[in-house]
């Protein structure tokens, strides 16, 4: 069943009403992904990952505990401005 579902075309999505971003930092994506099974060395469990819609840059953070995400963007956006 899974090899099916694996093999199904899927519909394209909707085109977005949105414009594109013009400005770098302007509209940011992010995905918090977590407890993943295997520890670091130094005990992180969680991963966030940032990305700017208009550069396509992107950083990746480590976190021990979810309630550090606010940290982590405050880390990533001191370092890109």
């Amino acid at each position: 069943e899974s090899c099916i579902l694996g093999k199904h075309s899927w519909l394209p999505y909707s085109s977005s009403d949105l414009l594109p971003t013009s400005h770098f930092l302007e509209l940011i994506h992010l995905d918090l992904c977590g407890p993943i099974l295997m520890e670091t060395l130094y005990r992180k469990k969680y991963f966030i990952v940032f990305l700017d819609d208009h550069t396509n840059t992107f950083d990746l953070q480590l976190l021990a505990t979810k309630n550090q995400a606010l940290a982590a963007w405050q880390l990533v956006h001191a370092c890109w401005e």
